[in-house]
């Protein structure tokens, strides 16, 4: 089930993904481990790649939130604020049956202090919208914008296309959406 969300977060002309390559050059705490994200996007400036992402995605269906919480902080943590954005997307049934509730915890890296985080309810939908997560050209390039590219400019992910799209893979695998309440 975690397969559904990955090919639609971070498709853009922008984007080439680096979901298979294991990372195990971790830092401090973290040096030892070894993991290999759901999804990622690593640029190549100057014919260079970076040595870790600059956005990572993690999803759990079985995993439980407090492993994709571990995994933000190696992710955070062990690569020195390398990665600058994390997104942990998450999976769980309801109560009901063939319900699923699925939220989107966006994690941005602060140099010199805590990440920002934001909580995002994808099922059931909000009652009020939530204005939609960005990430910035410098943070996708990691400091290392191209010359041409504003590294200020905001590029949103939208919620909205992520809960159709989500929800018409739910729907295909047999699950609904959860709502208010269940």
């Amino acid at each position: 089930m975690a397969s559904l969300v990955c090919p639609f977060v971070l498709r853009s002309s922008l984007a080439s993904t680096d979901n298979c390559v294991a990372h195990d050059h971790f830092l401090g705490p973290f040096a030892g481990s070894s993991k290999t994200p759901d999804l990622a996007y690593s640029p190549c400036i100057n014919g260079i790649r970076r040595a870790f992402a600059t956005v990572v995605l993690e999803s759990g269906w079985t995993e439980s939130e407090a492993q994709l919480l571990r995994d933000l902080q190696l992710w955070q943590e062990g690569t020195a604020g390398a990665v600058k954005i994390i997104i942990l997307f998450k999976l769980s049934r309801s109560r009901e049956q063939n319900r699923v509730k699925a939220t989107l915890l966006f994690s941005r890296y602060v140099a010199g202090g805590a990440p920002v985080m934001s909580l995002y309810s994808i099922f059931p939908s909000p009652s009020q919208p939530y204005p939609d997560p960005w990430i910035t050209v410098d943070e996708l390039f990691g400091g290392m914008a191209p010359g041409g590219l504003n590294p200020g400019v905001q590029l949103p992910l939208s919620l909205e296309r992520l809960r159709v799209r989500v929800e018409a893979e739910m729907r295909q695998q047999g699950f609904v959406p959860a709502v208010t309440g269940n």
